[in-house]
């Protein structure tokens, strides 16, 4: 039975998209090919005609890295895929040792994650009374232990370990939305026999597919020193520069390690031909030639679509659009997911990162005392050591004037004394500590220095006694 071609063809109309079609959506599309390798199962539901192949070639061209790739995309040099993707592109906070005194002046992107999502989690706040001048932010993060993580993500060599990340969930289920506009799209180009339009959306969700496969296929891991040394504590303090939140870090050094020093890298399995070239397996640049393939298939897509598409029926131009369209609204779907929230989500799940508790207090001089408070060990401070809370103190109040220097001094000294209280601590010992506290050796200061050295010494009470409330708050306090 035949039939006659579906036509939309008036006077002298004509539809001709195909200048528009290759420019069209490369911003969401951009946004969406980012979201590969987070999300489950998202490297497989990426078959339908998705428009901005030309942008997503362009974007993904740096990863391919060879002088090949470089001079068919133009690319001046080439670029990390976790550069491209935005994965590794921030610095990290100052973090502060407490037991091995090291400074990093600047961690890694993955330090910037905790910081921020600390700054952001949404925990009930212990506000530490007393005055009030640069209020500060104090979040207590425990670091488990990283050799919870199952056998299959944590991967240890002689010099270094990697932990593969884990994949967020996702709702697979609206990729059928796309897909089915472009197969319908593709069926009724065949039926209306116009094999030109057919050809190009077909090609569309070849080349799309692909390049999700291959783009996903890359795995998110972090990186880090693999230390054979015994096992000691790696207790910290992450720091913005603005020093109004404080972060610290109790676990142990190895699994701190990995959020100060650990980068995010994006990698194949070794050995897949989409990685690199086997001359050069051992040494030299890597040449990701599965990324520049799929670059080079966009490329061509784009430009058969310029071709092709102003041969075919107004129908099928329709068609073409159609799919476009509906591909686009479901890129811009996927375009908020590659927040840093989602980065944040699944750093915190694969290390098995917990807050346990926010603090605010007034003054500067009340976090860096509370700070060395939670992080002081219950210890004995040997008379010939000084004490590392002292240390400390410097640390986050560098102040070099003789009022401060007394005041850290006289109260390191108490931190150092009071390391032992517990729940069981009675009330009246606390009070004839905080007493001797306000106690301290004026001899040959001006009176406007004995004032300002009476005024943070209250800071110093106010901390020592918020510390106390939170010990006596139960089992959420602090673990020595």
């Amino acid at each position: 039975m035949s039939h006659h071609p579906i036509s939309v063809n008036s006077g002298k109309f004509n539809l001709d998209i195909s200048g528009v079609a290759a420019f069209f959506g490369g911003d969401a599309a951009i946004q969406a090919i980012k979201t590969v390798h987070l999300y489950k199962s998202r490297r497989w539901t990426g078959w339908y005609n998705a428009p901005g192949g030309l942008a997503v070639a362009k974007y993904i061209g740096p990863v391919a890295n060879s002088r090949f790739w470089n001079t068919l995309f133009l690319v001046e040099h080439s670029e990390d895929p976790e550069t491209v993707f935005g994965l590794n592109n921030e610095l990290g906070p100052r973090f502060i040792g407490f037991h091995t005194g090291m400074i990093i002046s600047m961690t890694t992107h993955v330090a910037h994650l905790i910081i921020q999502k600390s700054k952001q989690e949404n925990l009930p706040v212990t506000n530490i009374g007393g005055r009030i001048t640069v209020p500060v932010t104090l979040m207590i993060i425990n670091v488990t232990d990283t050799s919870r993580v199952q056998s299959s993500a944590l991967v240890e060599a002689s010099d270094a370990a990697r932990i593969i990340m884990r994949r967020m969930d996702h709702d697979t289920w609206l990729v059928s939305i796309p897909i089915s506009a472009s197969l319908t799209a593709c069926a009724l180009c065949a039926y209306n026999r116009d094999w030109y339009c057919l050809a190009v959306i077909f090609l569309g969700i070849i080349s799309n597919g692909l390049t999700c496969l291959v783009v996903g296929s890359l795995s998110l891991v972090i990186k880090g020193v693999h230390r054979v040394e015994p096992p000691s504590p790696g207790d910290g303090i992450l720091m913005d520069d603005d020093l109004n939140h404080i972060s610290i870090l109790k676990g142990a050094e190895k699994d701190v390690n990995w959020i100060t020093t650990g980068r995010f890298y994006l990698e194949y399995l070794p050995g897949t031909w989409m990685k690199r070239r086997q001359e050069t397996w051992s040494s030299g640049p890597e040449e990701y030639r599965g990324i520049g393939l799929c670059g080079l298939l966009l490329s061509i897509q784009s430009l058969l679509q310029l071709l092709l598409i102003p041969q075919g029926t107004s129908f099928g131009q329709i068609m073409f659009l159609f799919s476009l369209v509906i591909s686009w609204g479901y890129n811009l779907y996927l375009s908020p997911f590659f927040k840093k929230k989602t980065q944040q989500d699944l750093l915190f799940r694969t290390l098995d990162v917990k807050h346990s508790s926010r603090f605010e207090l007034g003054t500067r001089t009340m976090a860096a005392v509370f700070a060395a408070l939670v992080l002081q060990p219950p210890s004995p401070i040997k008379p010939t050591q000084q004490p590392r809370s002292i240390k400390l103190l410097k640390v986050l109040m560098p102040n070099k004037t003789m009022v401060w220097e007394k005041w850290r001094e006289h109260v390191g000294e108490h931190i150092g004394t009071a390391v032992n209280w517990t729940q069981d601590t009675r009330r009246e010992e606390v009070e004839e500590h905080l007493e001797s506290l306000k106690n301290c050796n004026f001899a040959g200061m001006r009176e406007m220095e004995k004032v300002i050295l009476q005024s943070l010494l209250h800071d110093a009470v106010d901390a020592f006694e918020g510390y106390y409330n939170f010990l006596m708050s139960g089992p959420g306090g602090a673990s020595k």
